[in-house]
């Protein structure tokens, strides 16, 4: 069952659950973000009639708005209400009544890995540090499996561009629901999270290696920039024989 796995990965055995689940989620009356915040709740999967609900929306906010109270030095951003949108789903569809509390701790171990994408401020030089880390590591990663895509793509930040679009909502502003749920059941089939990320970043990239190698970058750009041009199931495909 995909929330018991999804659980067990992002949170831990259920007796911690149950622990967990015995203290309440409780927002604050508001945050920093909170306009921020409430724009992005209204426009998060839009035409999924699922989330056009005042009690889901609440409960989001619900969420949302804790995490950033904890966690004031991140406080809310952009991506994290895809992320809460959709654990919030597959949680509430296998138990409603702690919908909520499973949601709050899973988005606490995806952001503990995301963290570093998002500045503590203006001047904050670690971010384009991790992001230069991690562009290498995939195309270590991708060298394995293709070393002359690997060898087209050094130099250009194309790497690095995919990381920055892709990993601050987990992938959930590039697939459709059903989509994303593949690529989030291969994230979470290990507890990995960072390598099996990594993978899907890879696998986006061995999907359409023909067009990435052939095209230049400008039509490479032009391409890429159009969500439909991921396949969800063959970029997992891809990602799953780079699982060690």
């Amino acid at each position: 069952m995909r929330a018991a796995k999804w659980r067990d990965v992002l949170i831990g055995d259920m007796k911690l659950i149950h622990i967990l689940r015995e203290s309440p989620v409780v927002p604050p009356d508001r945050i920093r973000d909170q306009t921020t915040m409430n724009n992005d709740l209204r426009r998060t999967f839009p035409t999924v009639g699922w989330f056009n609900t005042e009690k889901h929306i609440s409960n989001i906010r619900s969420v949302l708005m804790a995490y950033a109270e904890i966690n004031n030095s991140v406080g809310y951003a952009q991506g994290m209400c895809f992320i809460a949108f959709v654990l919030y789903r597959v949680y509430y569809e296998d138990c409603p009544k702690f919908a909520v509390h499973d949601t709050f701790y899973s988005l606490h171990t995806i952001m503990g890995f995301l963290r570093p994408l998002f500045p503590r401020d203006d001047k904050d030089p670690y971010v384009m540090k991790w992001i230069d880390s991690t562009a290498g590591v995939v195309r270590l990663k991708l060298l394995s499996r293709n070393a002359f895509l690997a060898s087209k793509l050094r130099g250009f930040g194309y790497i690095k561009l995919l990381i920055v679009k892709t990993l601050p909502a987990l992938f959930a502003n590039w697939f459709d629901y059903n989509g994303l749920l593949l690529v989030w059941d291969h994230i979470f089939s290990t507890d990995d999270i960072f390598e099996n990320t990594l993978n899907i970043v890879v696998g986006m990239l061995l999907y359409h290696k023909d067009v990435y190698i052939h095209l230049k970058m400008e039509k490479i750009l032009e391409l890429t920039s159009v969500k439909s041009f991921y396949k969800a199931s063959s970029v997992v495909s891809h990602a799953y024989t780079l699982q060690r």
